[in-house]
């Protein structure tokens, strides 16, 4: 096994077909063909199939493609970074829910690129559980995400805790905000962020022998107040959400249980000085943020 054949093998999986990864790679299609051919012989397993939708990675091929991908990255910025003189270069992936990225990703890479000219950053949103599935296979570099489960593989480190508000209709209310009991969600049409966020309250319910009634689920904030503007229901959100006073803010009382907040890495595997440049600055960033008197609810992870 070789870059070359990583390379190729990428390539293909990328293209979904072999004629297309040759001209990418420009390299004649019989010579890429063989190299892939050559690659799958060495390995004893199949990696990649036809399908009605072109060339497609089998289950082992999907794991080749992750770890290739982070090793061809590894090598990319070890050669920017030696032609740069140390400086942090090429390019940072980090993903983001995009809860998060609404928020987070314009003062991560503001910061990164003022910081590291020659840096690329790219985000990528996706809900949190994608975010570490897409960090194993190779595809990003970090991510920062809720918490609702630890996979083996990545290294976690928590940032701060998030409580949780309820958002609904003031219907010409003009009460100040203040606390949702457990009794204030009971029958009320729920609008929910996630599973997590989903589980926690019907448990809570069930405590006082209530039910939740989740109409919808959204993974954008964004979509999830539309919904409150709609009538469809009532939203569970974090509060660094703009605090719209056409809205009524409630703090979600105990047990509900607050949303964590946290940075994951690959375990195991050498972090080049570019992804270590980015997450000391998403951290600083991070903890600044979460000190504002407008960031409601958060409080700094100590362990």
């Amino acid at each position: 096994m070789n870059l070359r054949q990583l390379g190729y093998f990428v390539a293909v999986v990328d293209s979904g077909s072999f004629s297309r990864a040759a001209k990418r790679a420009n390299v004649a299609q019989p010579a890429l063909s063989e190299q892939i051919a050559s690659l799958e012989d060495e390995l004893g397993i199949r990696l990649l199939i036809r399908s009605q939708r072109g060339i497609e990675a089998t289950a082992a091929g999907l794991m080749l493609y992750g770890r290739a991908r982070s090793v061809l990255t590894a090598i990319d910025n070890i050669r920017d970074e030696l032609k740069s003189d140390s400086e942090p270069s090429g390019e940072v992936v980090i993903g983001l829910p995009s809860a998060l990225g609404a928020v987070l990703a314009s003062p991560i890479v503001s910061a990164a690129v003022r910081r590291h000219p020659k840096l690329r950053v790219r985000i990528v949103e996706a809900p949190s559980y994608l975010q570490r599935q897409s960090l194993r296979r190779g595809e990003l570099d970090l991510a920062i995400v809720f918490d609702d489960e630890l996979l083996p593989a990545l290294e976690r480190r928590p940032l701060y805790t998030q409580q949780l508000f309820l958002v609904d209709q003031r219907n010409g209310r003009r009460e100040a905000s203040g606390v949702a009991s457990l009794a204030d969600l009971a029958g009320v049409p729920l609008l929910m962020p996630g599973r997590s966020t989903r589980e926690s309250v019907v448990l809570a319910l069930k405590s006082i022998g209530a039910e939740a009634n989740v109409v919808a689920e959204a993974n954008s904030t964004r979509t999830l107040l539309a919904l409150v503007d709609a009538g469809v229901g009532a939203a569970i959100v974090p509060s660094w959400v703009a605090d719209r006073g056409d809205l009524r803010w409630r703090r979600i009382a105990e047990p509900i249980s607050p949303m964590t907040v946290s940075l994951y890495t690959v375990a195991g595997v050498p972090r080049s000085e570019s992804v270590n440049a980015v997450i000391q600055l998403a951290e600083r960033i991070i903890l600044e943020r979460v000190q504002l008197a407008d960031w409601r609810g958060a409080l700094a992870y100590m362990p």
